[in-house]
């Protein structure tokens, strides 16, 4: 039989030194930390010998990353700028790039666009649902929101501020769904 991985050389780990740890009343779960502390510890060094380290944040995964920082770590730092990203751009989604990047320096203009376009696709799913109550009965409230979710759109698509959009003088390049013409024709 073919092995396609070759096995690794690991330092022993029964030439490793305890640790002193807290005493601990039952000699076998002693024994089993002691263990399990031995061979953790070997199997860091031959992963050190790799040239892996420990994450310099969780203390947790390993990493060969020049930073020492691991890819759930990273990931997290990411998240949490996009999540604050998303966070600011939902309440003024007229900001460009450079605007948001006054309270987020690290967002990319790729995270930038998907936020934007997550916030313009959730927007659309929106108006069409509003749209749909509207159609089967219409009151004034549910077209004042169809009409604040219709400039939220527009901003989002276009980039302007909602003080200059209009629904009423609208050019159809500014429209994020082209339907959105029947939408606005439409009478009680």
């Amino acid at each position: 039989m073919l092995k396609i991985v070759k096995e690794s050389s690991w330092p022993d780990w029964q030439e490793e030194e305890i640790v002193k740890k807290p005493e601990v009343k039952n000699p076998d779960l002693a024994q089993t930390m002691d263990k399990c502390q031995q061979k953790l510890s070997a199997r860091l060094k031959g992963l050190e010998e790799k040239g892996y380290k420990l994450c310099k944040i969780c203390r947790a995964n390993v990493t060969r990353s020049k930073d020492g920082v691991c890819a759930m770590c990273l990931f997290d730092h990411r998240s949490d700028i996009r999540m604050k990203s998303r966070s600011l751009l939902a309440e003024t989604p007229w900001l460009t790039l450079e605007e948001v990047r006054r309270e987020q320096p690290e967002l990319t203009s790729l995270e930038y666009d998907y936020i934007k376009n997550e916030l313009l696709a959730e927007t659309l799913k929106m108006v069409d649902e509003l749209y749909s109550d509207l159609e089967y009965d219409y009151d004034e409230k549910t077209a004042e929101m169809l009409h604040k979710e219709m400039v939220r759109g527009i901003v989002l698509y276009t980039g302007v501020t909602p003080d200059k959009v209009n629904l009423s003088n609208l050019k159809l390049k500014q429209l994020p769904d082209k339907k959105w013409i029947n939408y606005l024709n439409r009478k009680q």
